[in-house]
């Protein structure tokens, strides 16, 4: 049994546009010269994961030519290029050399978190084939919402109510055997590999962290985060 990380870095991050025309999302900078991708690098050494792929698609020149082959993070990056875009998970049926126990730590290019990535492949374990790391979050709503019956009569009516949910952090563990369910070449996204594996019976479990984490892709996070004082950055 292995254990190997994948970094999703083939996304064309037109949310931050302008910016992303001339960098990849990843390599947009966080603090300092620190770019993002620099930074789930970081945590997957903190995690003593030592072989990781990174997924290219748009500007991926630039990412090769700033992480290299790893060495400076204490990791062996290895490349995989999309001709087309793959989705989320359709990159996977990229990766060579796969046993059906490897451990596969899988990570958005856009990920900005504390959690200890140790923690998410340490969830799979007996019969979990797959685990989604999740956080609670809660929405303000700015409207009054209204619930009514079939003959329309109210219900009920909160106003500006406060949603609680848990969210899908982008960061995953996989059993190497889950790979299966992806056709080489097809663009396949995470939510679509995770349900096909429940349909097939095939554990998925829900990993409730409580770590910081910020979705760089939106640019409101992305803007918070950089607000922030670097001493406050794990």
């Amino acid at each position: 049994m292995a254990e190997r990380a994948v970094i999703l870095a083939g996304g064309k991050g037109s949310r931050l546009a302008p910016y992303t025309a001339i960098l990849p999302k990843p390599l947009m900078p966080l603090f300092g010269d620190q770019s993002i991708i620099e930074h789930v690098l970081t945590g997957i050494a903190s995690a003593g994961i030592k072989d990781v792929t990174v997924t290219l698609g748009h500007l991926g020149h630039l990412i090769e030519a700033i992480v290299g082959d790893g060495q400076q993070f204490g990791l062996q990056v290895t490349y995989t290029r999309e001709g087309q875009p793959l989705g989320t998970a359709g990159p996977l049926s990229l990766l060579h050399n796969v046993d059906e126990e490897d451990k596969i730590l899988v990570v958005n290019g856009d990920t900005f978190t504390d959690l200890d990535y140790r923690e998410v492949l340490d969830q799979i374990r007996g019969s979990v084939e797959a685990v989604i790391t999740c956080v609670p979050r809660t929405i303000n709503t700015d409207y009054g919402v209204v619930q009514c019956d079939e003959t329309g009569q109210l219900t009920d009516y909160n106003e500006k109510p406060a949603i609680e949910m848990i969210v899908s952090t982008g960061i995953y563990g996989l059993r190497g055997s889950s790979l299966n369910v992806i056709h080489p070449g097809t663009r396949m996204d995470m939510p679509d590999l995770l349900r096909t594996l429940q349909t097939e019976e095939r554990s998925v479990f829900c990993f409730l962290s409580e770590c910081e984490w910020k979705d760089l892709g939106r640019p409101e996070d992305f803007s918070t985060l950089q607000q922030q004082q670097p001493a406050n950055v794990s």
